[in-house]
């Protein structure tokens, strides 16, 4: 593939999607005053798309994700580890969508090894995650260089390329170290470790929507996004809390109240800070979705990105805190 079909071509079915709106320029289409009804020149009335409207269509999508997420986190290891190998490739590739849609240069093939070794890289502690991180600044230099791409947005397009080896990465590697904890001596504490962590962050999207779409006055962040309230904050909180109390009382008995109060609130705020990092680099791409992997959330990171900062998050809280 040359540069210029690379910088180009949309992205394929599984990268960034444009946002609402982009497509035709402004004025075209059918000639002013066709297809109106009488000739009035005005539009007729659209017609709702059919299906489940998109909040719905986001809940649906949540619920059946959840047995999946049972699966996965009561599965051993090597089978987390899998998955979470697959999810990086996955992953990678809807931030080297993001990098197209800038008309930048991401090093896929490197990017995708090197997010996938550094998952692996926290499934094996001892490898270390150090390596990982200095082949990749090593590689993606190197990489750029022998594909001849152009000059000036060889900046750009590496450190891109980085941020989506950290951003996915990272966040899928903790997500591996949360699976070890305890393991062999007590194999299911991580898997638990793994359901607390979405029965805290999963109801927290969930009563955001619902809160911020009834209550919601008050911007959170409108150049990031819009609809995102500070009402609908604390109304995923609350669910967050509701949560965390529930995965103590199922499954999470040792775990003292204090500390599911903690996490609770801090998982769901971190939750939020995610999904506005994710905002951020969606609006910089000038991209409403990240794929269209997951009906009515759009990609992987799309329906994750809340779990980015909250994995990290949860394992260092559980190793400093409650475990110490």
């Amino acid at each position: 593939m040359t540069p210029a079909q690379f910088q180009g071509g949309a992205p394929p079915g599984g990268g960034a999607t444009a946002p609402e709106g982009a497509g035709a320029p402004e004025g075209a289409g059918a000639p002013e005053g066709a297809g109106t009804a009488g000739g009035s020149g005005a539009p007729p009335p659209a017609r709702p798309a059919p299906g489940l409207r998109p909040g719905l269509l986001r809940v649906v999508t949540s619920v059946l994700l959840l047995p999946l997420l049972l699966v996965f986190a009561l599965c051993p290891p090597w089978v987390a580890l899998v998955v979470l190998a697959a999810g990086a490739a996955i992953g990678f590739h809807e931030v080297a969508g993001l990098l197209r849609a800038k008309g930048l240069f991401p090093l896929r093939v490197e990017g995708t090894l090197l997010a996938v070794g550094l998952v692996v890289a926290y499934s094996f502690p001892n490898w270390g995650a150090g390596a990982v991180l200095a082949a990749t600044i090593a590689a993606l230099p190197l990489g750029y260089i022998l594909r001849r791409l152009p000059v000036e947005k060889a900046f750009g397009s590496i450190a891109g390329t980085l941020l989506g080896v950290l951003l996915v990465g990272v966040f899928l590697g903790f997500l591996m170290g949360l699976r070890r904890v305890g393991w062999p001596a007590d194999p299911w504490l991580g898997g638990r470790l793994l359901l607390f962590l979405c029965l805290v962050v999963c109801p927290a999207d969930i009563g955001a929507y619902y809160v911020g779409t009834a209550f919601g006055r008050t911007k959170l962040a409108p150049h990031l996004s819009p609809k995102k309230t500070w009402e609908g904050l604390a109304g995923g909180i609350a669910a967050s809390l509701l949560g965390a109390a529930a995965a103590k009382l199922l499954f999470l008995p040792v775990l003292a109240w204090p500390h599911v109060l903690v996490l609770g609130a801090g998982l769901s705020v971190m939750g939020a800070l995610g999904d506005l990092s994710v905002s951020l680099l969606k609006r910089s791409a000038g991209v409403k979705d990240m794929g269209r992997l997951l009906p009515g959330h759009g990609g992987m990171l799309d329906r994750f990105d809340s779990w980015i900062f909250a994995s990290p998050a949860l394992f260092y809280y559980w190793k400093y805190a409650v475990a110490r």
